[in-house]
């Protein structure tokens, strides 16, 4: 997932937003199992989901100040970060 979304970003493709949403729901829901699967036996599957919640909450936060960000940006200088970091 996140190499179809860099890869997406470093293109510069623009897709449908319907589209986009299912990409980025179809990643998600593959992403939350696999660190689902990763839960110890016996570990507070509470304890992890906070953990694992505020965590998620605080990327969530970043992405959208580098959002917010790039749009203060001229519209080139914009792309171009966007490629950079879709290339890294």
């Amino acid at each position: 997932g996140v190499v179809l979304l860099g890869a997406m970003l470093f293109a510069g493709r623009r897709v449908p937003t319907s589209l986009g949403l299912t990409l980025i729901g179809a990643a998600a829901l593959f992403h939350g199992y696999a660190h689902g699967s990763e839960l110890v036996v016996g570990a507070s599957a509470v304890a992890y989901a906070v953990g694992f919640m505020g965590a998620t909450t605080l990327l969530h936060g970043v992405g959208l100040a580098a959002g917010v960000g790039l749009q203060r940006l001229p519209d080139r200088v914009a792309r171009l970060t966007a490629a950079v970091v879709g290339g890294a």
